[in-house]
């Protein structure tokens, strides 16, 4: 087996993970989780790949990717599977104290993933997800347990050690053509019947999608029996809460879904993935989605802010020429208010694309809008307050403004965000 040889460790670490790819992958999913979940993941980590027959450009030594000696394009994998093992119980089984190992299409959220893995004692033990196969498949398997999905899934020191040395038993009498109902059969046989065991923290598996109109879209398979699914725009809660989500067929989605993760966005959900879900927003979700039911809203994790200071505050009045006085009427009513107004001259008699259904007047609003959102981009600005000419505050607004600048629903803002403080109806 090729690879960087890893230097010698006084000390066993705690945890080791594989990832089981092949060469095409590393540059399409394994690149994008390197770019998302994989930066702060605090593990050592080895990538798994097979041969291939035509000449490829070498990996960087700094990636520690094992060449197996099985195909490249082997489906399902259990060769490669089998050589996984065979790898880290003949390489490292004196360094680590457990050994995970997961799909290159699943993703890992790193800090619920900690919390399974500190949960983890045992000596002897398989943990993952659970499965007992299909129904025709169970008495030519012979287990009597579970097994572990291939999803993802660790093994302790103590059982690679039990079964280690019988894996080429294990790969010259294969039943069935599964590469995680092998492994499970070979632990199973060689362990004492041990079984798969549930992980506390979840692991989710994408089993359908939803179209546009909310419509449940289920799995399918290509040729080759590989799972074919895309992933939803709007993930449940279910999959915010899980260690592992599997599977990712994509690029955009592992940096779709990690996006949400870190932002902690919570997006409205078609109506077959409420069940157990919470939303930011139960208002616009039912008038999208009207339901019969409350939806519960999402309450996300604060991060530490400063106290709130109006003074500091970025305000900008929108005016067009000639609105002098009235603008000077505005600006001194929020001065009141301890918020310093800033004139921001807007765009006007611009007409509106004929392939456009709005207004002249909605459409120099959004060009206003367009210049002053890339103004606050330039000046780096953090957080401001927009207001038109006419804008009249309430006798009450700082101590309103501050309180809803203050609500659970701005402070879990982790980034971005709209506050609408007031709505008007006007003609073009």
């Amino acid at each position: 087996m090729k690879g960087q040889k890893m230097k010698p460790m006084k000390n066993r670490s705690r945890i080791v993970l594989g990832i089981l790819s092949d060469q095409q992958l590393m540059n399409t999913l394994v690149n994008a989780s390197r770019q998302t979940w994989i930066p702060s993941f605090p593990y050592d980590l080895f990538y798994f790949v097979g041969r291939r027959r035509e000449h490829l450009p070498q990996f960087s030594p700094i990636l520690n990717v094992i060449e197996l000696p099985t195909d490249d394009n082997e489906y399902p994998p259990v060769n490669k599977t089998f050589n996984v093992w065979t790898y880290f119980y003949m390489q490292h089984l004196s360094h680590y104290d457990y050994f995970m190992v997961i799909d290159a299409d699943t993703y890992v959220n790193v800090e619920n993933l900690q919390i399974m893995l500190n949960e983890i004692r045992c000596q002897d033990c398989y943990v993952g997800y659970p499965a007992t196969g299909e129904p025709y498949e169970q008495k030519r398997l012979g287990l009597q347990v579970p097994y572990c999905l291939g999803m993802g899934y660790v093994i302790a020191r103590n059982t690679l050690s039990q079964f280690g040395s019988h894996i080429e038993v294990c790969r010259r009498s294969t039943v069935a053509n599964h590469s995680d109902t092998e492994l499970g059969r070979c632990i199973y046989r060689f362990t004492s019947g041990l079984s798969c065991t549930k992980a506390q923290v979840p692991m989710e598996r994408v089993m359908y999608t939803t179209n546009n109109q909310g419509t449940v879209i289920p799995f399918t398979h290509d040729s080759d029996g590989r799972l074919l699914i895309e992933f939803p725009k709007a993930p449940p809660t279910r999959f915010f809460k899980a260690a592992l989500v599997h599977p990712l067929k994509t690029s955009d989605a592992f940096y779709q879904f990690h996006h949400q993760v870190k932002l902690q966005l919570r997006p409205i959900l078609p109506p077959a993935f409420l069940n157990g879900s919470c939303v930011a927003n139960p208002v616009i979700q039912n008038e999208i989605y009207p339901q019969n039911r409350s939806v519960l809203e999402c309450r996300l994790q604060i991060p530490k802010q400063s106290a709130y200071n109006l003074s500091s505050l970025s305000a900008f009045v929108i005016t067009l020429p000639g609105y002098e006085q009235r603008l000077q009427r505005t600006i001194n009513n929020f001065e009141k208010h301890n918020i310093h107004l800033h004139a921001f001259y807007g765009v006007s008699n611009v007409q509106a694309p004929n392939i456009t259904n709005i207004t002249k007047g909605e459409w120099n609003l959004r060009l206003t809008m367009i210049r002053l959102i890339q103004t606050v981009i330039n000046a780096k600005l953090q957080q401001i307050l927009i207001v038109e000419d006419d804008a009249i505050p309430h006798r009450r607004f700082s101590e309103l403004f501050k309180a809803l600048v203050h609500d659970h629903r701005c402070r879990e803002c982790v980034s971005g965000g709209i506050l609408m403080l007031g709505s008007t109806t006007w003609s073009a």
